[in-house]
C-alpha cells in the first residue's frame, strides 16, 4: 500500500509534464514557429532578469521571420514556450490547458474578455473567411509615442502606467478595455480609452511628462476585420488577407 502511494504522485507528474510537453510541441512552438525569439536582460530593483520576446514584437514580422519557417527551433524560443505554458497552470492543471489548446471552439469572439469596446455595426460579412467589414463609431485612444523600435511588452506596460493611474497626472485608476491595437505602420501600440472620454477626451487625465504616451481622437472608420487566435505575425495575416483567388 505504502508503495503504491509513493507510486500514484509520481505518476501523476510524469502525466502532467507529459501533458505540458504536448501542448507546448504540437501548440505554443508552432503559433510563434514565424518568430525569432530574443532573450533581453532587465535590471529591475536591483534583480537580474531575462525575458524571451518575439524579435516580431518591434512590428517588423515580415522582414524579419521570412527565413524563419522551417528552421530549426532555437533553445530561447523552447525557453519561451515553456514560460508561456507554465504560466498558464498557475490556475489551471496541465489537463486542462492541453485540452483547451485542443479545443475545436474557434469562436476567439466569445473568449475575449466582456470589457469595454469601441461601438461598430456591422456592413457585410464574407461567409467563407469570416472576415467582416465594420463601420467603428468615434472613440478615442492613448498611444504609445515611441515606434517599432520599442518591443511590444514595453509598450504595453508603458500605456498600462497610464491606465492604472501611475503616469497620468490625476492618478485615476481606469478599467481596462479591448481591444489592444497595433499599427503595422509605426509600430504605435494603443489602449482604447473608457467611453466616457470618446466625445470628451479633454476632460482625460493628461498623460505624465515622463509617460512616453499621448491622446487621440479616433473618427468614424471602416474596417475589415478577422478574428483568430494566436499570433498575428506577419505570415499568419498574410495567409488571411492574400489568398490566391482574391482579386
Amino acid at each position: 500500500q505504502l508503495q503504491l502511494l509513493r507510486l500514484r504522485p509520481f505518476l501523476g507528474y510524469r502525466s502532467a509534464c507529459a501533458s505540458l510537453y504536448r501542448t507546448v510541441r504540437d501548440h505554443i512552438l508552432p503559433q510563434q514557429a514565424d518568430s525569432p525569439v530574443l532573450v533581453l536582460k532587465q535590471s529591475r530593483e536591483g534583480e537580474q532578469r531575462l525575458r524571451y520576446v518575439l524579435q516580431s514584437d518591434a512590428m517588423d514580422a515580415d522582414a524579419r521571420s521570412a527565413g524563419a519557417t522551417g528552421a530549426e527551433v532555437s533553445a530561447a524560443s523552447k525557453a519561451r514556450a515553456l514560460y508561456v505554458a507554465l504560466r498558464q497552470v498557475v490556475a489551471n492543471d496541465a489537463w486542462s490547458v492541453e485540452r483547451s489548446a485542443n479545443s475545436k471552439d474557434n469562436d476567439w469572439e466569445k473568449r475575449t474578455p466582456k470589457l469595454e469596446t469601441p461601438k461598430y455595426q456591422v456592413l457585410s460579412r464574407d461567409a467563407l473567411s469570416g472576415i467582416e467589414v465594420r463601420e467603428y463609431a468615434p472613440y478615442a485612444v492613448v498611444q504609445t509615442q515611441q515606434g517599432p523600435e520599442v518591443a511590444n511588452n514595453r509598450s504595453f506596460f508603458m500605456l498600462a502606467d497610464y491606465i492604472f493611474g501611475k503616469k497620468n497626472v490625476r492618478n485615476e485608476k481606469m478599467a481596462m478595455t479591448t481591444p489592444v491595437q497595433m499599427d503595422r505602420k509605426s509600430g504605435a501600440m494603443s489602449f482604447i480609452m473608457p467611453s466616457k472620454y470618446w466625445s470628451s477626451l479633454e476632460d482625460a487625465p493628461l498623460p505624465a511628462g515622463d509617460a512616453g504616451v499621448s491622446l487621440e481622437p479616433r473618427p468614424t472608420e471602416t474596417l475589415a476585420v478577422s478574428i483568430f487566435g494566436g499570433y498575428a505575425l506577419g505570415p499568419t495575416v498574410a495567409k488571411k488577407y492574400n489568398d490566391p483567388f482574391t482579386v
